[in-house]
């Protein structure tokens, strides 16, 4: 199984639209082939990672402080792409990513970024 990091939200004025499209593909994407990993951008350029984060509802009344939501980095340092949270003991790595640099294909709809 591979593992997929859709990006969606953003500092745009699409950042309402990219949620719509993120979750929906994250809805209709092959759960037998992908192991989804959502990534939330908010409208201040915060970063947040969890299973609630797939569901469009979420964003009705989103609640970044609940249980299973992360907030998450990427890695600061030099050709490194991982995903990172800050834990009790430091940062732990949520995924790597893996881009078009190194021959990933990457597909970009509007402010959605999918790394494949």
């Amino acid at each position: 199984m591979m593992n997929l990091a859709v990006f969606f939200g953003g500092r745009t004025a699409e950042h309402d639209v990219s949620i719509i499209t993120g979750t929906q593909f994250i809805e209709n994407a092959d759960k037998k082939k992908y192991n989804i990993i959502p990534v939330y951008i908010s409208r201040e350029g915060l970063w947040y990672t969890g299973k609630a984060l797939a569901d469009a509802k979420f964003y009705l009344k989103p609640n970044f402080a609940q249980k299973g939501i992360d907030r998450v980095i990427l890695s600061p340092e030099a050709g490194s792409r991982e995903l990172l949270k800050k834990t009790a003991f430091g940062m732990k790595t949520i995924a790597k990513i893996d881009v078009a640099a190194i021959g990933i294909p990457r597909l970009d709809i509007g402010h959605t970024f999918l790394f494949l």
